[in-house]
């Protein structure tokens, strides 16, 4: 599935991305405006740019998407429980295999965590970035509606929309498990001693490919800094 705001994409057939995605059997939801829209513009009023406001707040449209789209209808065999996430500036670098998915679902499932998700820039073993997130359906589709409270009550929370399920789910106590390192790969980190092979997803996390030269000036530097 691919998820994108009306206001990126416009009329999705004629959008040179959705139709490229379409064609390669995605299927495309415009979203002309997110269902808790007014609470993330009251809280983030100040965001200059209103992709800020927008975009990286569809993760949590998730569950509604997929039950309003009919999304585990769409084909035989689908997991009626969980949804892998990711953010648009990622690669599926090798092939995700059912036993993997397997695996990470009994470990998530084995814990009693509402959601899995990795690291933010340190390989330290530290549940912080949402850019990739494998979330039961049914338990964080229910705490949503408590998170975007929480928002208006306590934020804004840097770091947008991660800020608050992080700052969220640790005030409320609420299990999260450790995403493996290799789901969610940041393009800066040193791969000794991991195979390229084993990694599954790569984030372009901070670095994008739009702007290549800048990019791997802010990649050096980031790995200077993470070697020492």
């Amino acid at each position: 599935m691919l998820g994108r705001l009306e206001s990126d994409l416009g009329n999705v057939d004629s959008s040179k991305f959705g139709s490229w995605a379409k064609k390669k059997g995605a299927t495309v939801i415009t979203v002309p405006r997110l269902s808790f829209q007014d609470e993330v513009d009251v809280v983030y009023h100040d965001q200059d740019h209103l992709g800020h406001r927008q975009g990286p707040w569809l993760r949590l449209e998730i569950p509604r998407l997929v039950e309003e789209n009919s999304l585990l209808d769409i084909a035989p065999k689908i997991c009626k429980n969980h949804v892998l996430y990711t953010d648009s500036d990622v690669i599926f670098a090798n092939k995700i295999s059912k036993a993997d998915i397997h695996s990470i679902t009994s470990e998530m499932v084995s814990s009693g965590a509402v959601v899995s998700y990795g690291r933010e820039a340190s390989k330290k073993p530290q549940i912080a970035n949402t850019g990739v997130m494998f979330m039961d359906l049914k338990k964080f589709g229910a705490l949503v509606p408590k998170i975007f409270n929480h928002l208006v009550e306590k934020g804004p929370f840097p770091a947008l929309d991660q800020g608050l399920i992080n700052n969220y789910l640790t005030q409320n106590q609420e299990s999260r498990h450790l995403l493996p390192i290799h789901y969610n790969w940041k393009v800066y980190w040193k791969l000794e001693p991991s195979s390229f092979e084993e990694v599954k997803i790569l984030h372009f996390h901070g670095p994008k490919v739009k702007t290549i030269h800048e990019s791997i000036h802010i990649c050096f530097a980031t790995i200077s800094f993470y070697e020492q």
